[in-house]
């Protein structure tokens, strides 16, 4: 895999929900993502390892909830941990561009199954007016969508270094 030009998200899961890994080239294409159902604690070496196999790409880290004190702790050993809050309006930024870049192909997913699950239940509920709300049923997970749409959302933040072009044909003269 090409190890320049990707970016990562981290979705941390509580008791019951996954701890979610995905990272993402700049063609849209997601080169890896993994889900661990433990404690966050115990994972931060695993996760800090994947990312360093893709070449320490910036992570952004979903904070709301659990993940403040795993963020801060990754942060703390993997200087290109990003803060990632979760609002209702980042909510449905993040969906609405994953619907986007799905529908128009700007995006490759893996066959996974519990992805792919999670994408068929993961639904749109008008609320009171303009507000719509993201997010799965009951009794459903949405732990690997929301790190994909994390991950998807800032891959236009990918940074690519540029070789420097250097002018020679002038001559300085002395």
């Amino acid at each position: 895999h090409d190890k320049k030009g990707v970016i990562a998200a981290l979705d941390i899961g509580g008791k019951v929900d996954a701890t979610v890994l995905t990272i993402q080239n700049k063609n849209g294409d997601v080169i890896f993502q993994h889900g661990w159902v433990r404690d966050w604690s115990q994972l931060l070496p695993t996760i800090m390892e994947h990312l360093k196999q893709y070449g320490s790409p910036a992570c952004y880290v979903e904070t709301n909830g659990v993940g403040e004190t795993p963020y801060t702790q990754l942060k703390w050993d993997y200087p290109m941990a990003k803060e990632w809050r979760t609002t209702a309006k980042s909510k449905a930024a993040i969906v609405e561009k994953l619907v986007y870049d799905f529908n128009t192909g700007y995006i490759s997913i893996p066959r996974n199954e519990v992805l792919l699950d999670e994408l068929a239940c993961f639904e749109m509920k008008e609320q009171s007016g303009q507000y719509r709300k993201y997010g799965h049923p009951s009794g459903k997970h949405d732990d690997r969508v929301m790190s994909l749409a994390i991950c998807n959302y800032n891959r236009a933040k990918i940074q690519t270094v540029q070789p420097m072009v250097i002018n020679t044909s002038r001559q300085r003269s002395i």
